[in-house]
């Protein structure tokens, strides 16, 4: 997370999934708390995880993880006016962020920093349901955004704008999956993508890996 950019809060949101059946399981997206520092939300995130623990397993709710935005502490709270939108799983580990700057804009992400293939099978957040998908294609590397940039400054010249900037914007960083069923598909910014949290049958597995026949290859 980003913490150099004035004075800013950490609003911590739990993730609850409420349904148990894959493909799409309904989700509820309830407020923790906001803190005034990253270590203070990470902290409240062991301790909810510590509580809920504790709860008798029948009626135990559960968890896909949780979302933490940071804004700067006049903002108004909604995820335009973020600075830094970061993820964990249910067991409060380190999912995944945004790669913006400062400026919302995004410049690739680091190779090492792209988690999922194509065909990978993974649960991503849509609003207020999480849906089995397969990744059809990936967010743009570092290089691959540099390959980009360099090919459309390069027209933009030959059509006589010298001083053309060629940008990608926070909305970039996402991954195209496609969803067990339909023949649609759904972008999805990478940190609502998770690994997913129950075994996948093979008849799902099956009907996902045809969609990926059928529209990526």
């Amino acid at each position: 997370m980003n913490q150099s950019v004035g004075n800013t809060i950490f609003e911590l949101n739990s993730i609850r999934i409420d349904g148990e059946r894959y493909p799409i399981r309904r989700v509820c997206h309830q407020q923790i708390g906001v803190y005034s520092s990253l270590e203070n939300a990470e902290a409240a995130i062991r301790i909810f995880i510590e509580r809920w623990q504790r709860q008798d397993n029948e009626y135990r709710d559960d968890y896909l993880g949780f979302i933490m935005y940071e804004r700067l502490v006049d903002s108004l709270p909604d995820r335009d006016n973020c600075i830094s939108v970061c993820t964990f799983n249910a067991d409060g580990d380190f999912n995944d962020r945004n790669m913006m700057d400062a400026r919302r804009k995004f410049h690739g992400r680091p190779q090492e920093l792209i988690r999922f293939k194509k065909g990978d099978i993974v649960e991503v957040v849509d609003d207020y349901q999480v849906e089995l998908c397969i990744v059809a294609s990936q967010p743009p590397s570092i290089q691959d955004f540099e390959n980009i940039k360099v090919r459309a400054e390069a027209d933009m010249r030959k059509r006589g704008v010298a001083d053309f900037i060629y940008e990608m914007d926070d909305g970039d960083d996402q991954y195209m999956v496609y969803p067990v069923n339909g023949d649609y598909h759904l972008h999805v910014r990478s940190e609502l993508v998770f690994l997913p949290t129950k075994k996948v049958s093979s008849r799902l597995r099956e009907k996902l890996l045809a969609q990926y026949a059928i529209f990526c290859k």
